[in-house]
């Protein structure tokens, strides 16, 4: 489950591109989605992408990386209160 059900991630507004886009966290490459001049297809259904610790990262790691975030802080603030 998601922090918040928005485009972006941790609740943002979110960027979005209808083109070849590859997602730095895991991999995972959007392709095929562009013509032979580099233009994409109007009828592509849109990818949702941050910068996130320097790297370029997909809606497909959005709910991944919220998940990791928050479970670190938990940790942290639950050792703190000792």
């Amino acid at each position: 489950m998601r922090f918040e059900d928005t485009p972006g991630l941790f609740g943002a507004s979110g960027v979005s591109t209808e083109g070849n886009i590859k997602c730095e966290f895991c991999g995972n490459e959007y392709l095929d989605r562009e013509d032979g001049a580099g233009e994409a297809f109007q009828d592509m259904d849109p990818i949702y992408f941050c910068d996130f610790a320097g790297l370029q990262v997909c809606q497909c790691c959005f709910e991944r990386i919220e998940k990791a975030v928050f479970t670190g802080c938990r940790i942290f603030y639950d050792g703190r209160r000792g």
